[in-house]
């Protein structure tokens, strides 16, 4: 059974490991080579376990993080989602997604929005989301990326 919890500083290795695996598995169809290394980095960016502790939460299975995702719980803003290859298509992400709107709505949000990736607009979609437009997501390591805009207002 997989259970979520808010993600600590010491999470940022694994989930940082989960994100590159996710990427360089899910996206050679939608990006080139050349996008995808600068996507996946070298390294971890020095700032990353401080958003971790303080926006992302985990979706672990017994102990083992096999999922990630990340919500600014005052702009409504979901970001990095991502699951561990492994265990793509076993509902790990839709469950860390409920858990974000749950987490929203107890914050009184109205709507999330986010930037997908061109290949996860399939999963946000079957999340309730709509696409708004295509964009280019400026990331803060100096590179963008193709990417729809979208949005999910929230009920009561």
């Amino acid at each position: 059974m997989v259970s979520i919890r808010k993600a600590a500083h010491e999470d940022a290795q694994r989930i940082w490991a989960v994100r590159r695996a996710a990427i360089d598995s899910q996206c050679h169809e939608y990006y080139s080579p050349e996008t995808l290394k600068r996507w996946i980095g070298d390294c971890m960016p020095e700032s990353f376990p401080g958003n971790v502790e303080n926006n992302y939460y985990v979706a672990l299975l017994e102990s083992k993080i096999i999922g990630a995702g990340a919500i600014d719980l005052n702009s409504g803003r979901i970001d990095a989602m991502c699951v561990d290859p492994e265990y793509i298509g076993t509902g790990t992400g839709k469950r860390l997604m409920r858990y974000l709107e749950t987490l929203a709505r107890e914050g009184h949000m109205k709507r999330l929005h986010l930037e997908s990736s061109l290949n996860a607009v399939p999963f946000y979609q079957a999340c309730g989301f709509i696409c708004l437009k295509e964009a280019q997501y400026q990331s803060p390591r100096g590179f963008s990326l193709d990417c729809i805009l979208m949005e999910k207002k929230l009920e009561g």
